[in-house]
């Protein structure tokens, strides 16, 4: 699987005979979709709802690409559009709480890391421009640390961690996943990879719905 392409070479089994291509995954995103509903709902109106915005969004455009694949790139296309949803909401939301005028120095690095990221989704595969995605998010939540909830603060080596295990779990996929459908042709391997990136979203919103609910 030399060509990495979202969700076509996501390792589990297509069902080639019923509406939903992959329902493992499918009903995994589903599930995280539903819980970062329930924080949405619960939010007032401003940057935070925002943010639990873009991550349903990304969640449930997931849940769909799992659910049905269309012919070319529109769907990892639409998936890295979502992803700097996410990253510019989680922007504004730390920009407003910590009440700070911009650094330039940091302005530089951000929008260093966005022309790294584009240069990678243009030229590379997916394999490559995932980590970029995700150096733009630590490099928030790093520069922004002292504003973060503290109960994100109490558990950022588990979230790295966590963010970690998954790229891992898609190396893997990408170099394994022949293999392992071999060896178990009907076992949905992508599950782990959808299991811990509901760990990470659930855990994630929670941590600033749980500080803003103190506050109310």
């Amino acid at each position: 699987m030399n060509n990495f392409l979202f969700p076509f070479n996501t390792c589990e089994k297509i069902n080639k005979h019923g509406f939903i291509q992959q329902p493992y995954s499918a009903i995994i995103n589903g599930i995280s979709a539903i819980i970062v509903l329930y924080f949405l709902l619960y939010t007032k109106l401003g940057p935070l709802f925002f943010l639990f915005l873009s991550i349903f969004i990304f969640q449930i455009y997931h849940m769909f690409s799992h659910m049905v694949h269309i012919d070319g790139n529109i769907q990892t296309n639409t998936i890295h559009m979502i992803s700097y949803l996410i990253n510019f909401s989680l922007f504004y939301v730390l920009y407003e709480k910590s009440n700070q005028n911009l650094n330039l120095y940091f302005l530089f690095l951000y929008f260093f890391l966005i022309i790294v990221d584009l240069y990678a989704f243009f030229h590379l595969s997916t394999i490559y421009f995932i980590p970029t995605q995700v150096t733009l998010l630590v490099f928030l939540l790093v520069y922004y640390f002292k504003y973060l909830p503290n109960l994100l603060k109490q558990n950022m080596p588990l979230l790295l961690v966590n963010i970690s295990i998954i790229y891992g779990l898609v190396l893997n996929e990408k170099y394994n996943c022949e293999n392992m459908l071999e060896m178990f042709p009907n076992f949905p391997f992508h599950i782990f990879i959808e299991i811990f990136g509901l760990l990470f979203f659930s855990f994630f919103s929670y941590s600033f719905y749980r500080e803003n609910a103190f506050k109310e």
